[in-house]
C-alpha cells in the first residue's frame, strides 16, 4: 500500500474512533455498539485529526502514479469541503426530521445489520444508551 493510502486508511480507522456511528455508515465492523460524541467537542477533535492527517498528506513527496495523485486530492477536498461546513455552523441547523438530530440516530439504526447474535446485542446496547448523542 502506498504512504497516501497508508495514512488515508489510518484516518479512517482515527474517524471510526472519534465517530462509531461514521463507522457504522461506512460499513466499518466493531462499532456498532457504540455510539461517540455527537457535541461540539467531537467536531473540535474531527478538525484536530482532518488537520494532522493532511499536515501528513501534504509531507509526502509528490505522487507519481495516478491513483497517488487522485488520493490527495480526493482527501484533501473532503477534508476543505467538512471544514467549510463545520465553519458555517452548517451541521447545527438541521430542521427537516429526516436529516435531524434524531433522524441520523434513526438512520445509523436502520444500517446496523441484525443478522447474529452478536448483531443484535450491538443493536441492544446502542438501543440502550441512545440518551448519549442526544
Amino acid at each position: 500500500m502506498s504512504d497516501v493510502f497508508e495514512i488515508c486508511s489510518r484516518y479512517i480507522d482515527e474517524l471510526c474512533e472519534l465517530s462509531p456511528a461514521a463507522a457504522t455508515s461506512m460499513g466499518v465492523p466493531g462499532y456498532d455498539h457504540l455510539w461517540g460524541d455527537a457535541g461540539p467537542a467531537s467536531v473540535t477533535a474531527w478538525l484536530a485529526l482532518a488537520d494532522r492527517i493532511e499536515a501528513e498528506i501534504d509531507a509526502l513527496p509528490e505522487p507519481t502514479d495516478r491513483f497517488d495523485a487522485l488520493a490527495r486530492r480526493s482527501a484533501k477536498e473532503s477534508f476543505s469541503l467538512s471544514r467549510e461546513v463545520y465553519a458555517s455552523g452548517a451541521q447545527y441547523r438541521n430542521a427537516s426530521s429526516i436529516v435531524s438530530g434524531a433522524g441520523s440516530l434513526v438512520g445509523v439504526l436502520d444500517q446496523m445489520p441484525l443478522t447474529t447474535e452478536q448483531e443484535c446485542r450491538d443493536l441492544a446496547s446502542r438501543l440502550a444508551s441512545i440518551d448519549q448523542p442526544m
